[in-house]
């Protein structure tokens, strides 16, 4: 789906919550198109995707972890909206077991 919307980066800070997805993008997909690009944060991720959209004039995604990964992006996603930018934030659960 990433693909036919014409997503080519998602930056992410990788951990288990979204295992299955990044495991999916990496092996599946070869980590082109989206491309992968790791943050140490999650506001920074959301950061590089509003910066890449101000100067691509597309947007990107950004892949965040549940609860408190998604507060730490809050800011960011702000400033995006404010920027009135375009970022496709991506949140997960992750496996429960």
């Amino acid at each position: 789906m990433l693909r036919r919307l014409g997503v080519r980066y998602a930056a992410l800070n990788p951990g288990a919550s979204f295992r299955g997805l990044h495991d999916s993008i990496v092996n599946h997909l070869g980590n082109v198109r989206p491309q992968l690009l790791m943050a140490n944060h999650e506001e920074i991720a959301v950061a590089i995707a509003h910066g890449y959209a101000k100067v691509a004039g597309r947007a990107m995604a950004a892949i965040v972890h549940s609860n408190v990964g998604l507060m730490h992006a809050t800011m960011a996603i702000f400033n995006a909206w404010v920027d009135r930018v375009p970022v496709l934030v991506l949140g997960a659960t992750g496996p429960v077991d």
